[in-house]
């Protein structure tokens, strides 16, 4: 009998990574984390750190370089998206004989 399908199973070592990483830096540093620092991490979950950027403006390697950089009290910025490409209108049509 099954408890945990994989997704679940996924979703649980996801969590466990990172009360882990949670507890390697308030234990590496002496001083628990700051919540902001906690918080600011939650923002690499799920995705956003694809969305998510360090303040020199470089990309994350990976979802645990985003939680270990925000756990050590780094500040994001975003990726902005590119403008718009506006494709010109066709030419008219070439004058009839």
């Amino acid at each position: 009998m099954r408890l945990l399908g994989i997704g679940n199973r996924l979703r649980v070592g996801l969590v466990t990574a990172v009360v882990v990483v949670i507890g390697l830096v308030s234990t590496s540093s002496g001083v628990a984390a700051p919540r902001d620092n906690i918080l600011n991490a939650r923002q690499c979950l799920k995705g956003g750190w694809h969305t998510l950027v360090m303040s020199n403006g470089s990309a994350f390697r990976g979802q645990v370089h985003c939680l270990l950089y925000a756990l050590r009290g780094g500040t994001f910025g975003t990726v902005t998206p590119p403008p718009p490409v506006d494709n010109p209108p066709p030419p008219p049509p070439p004058p009839g004989d």
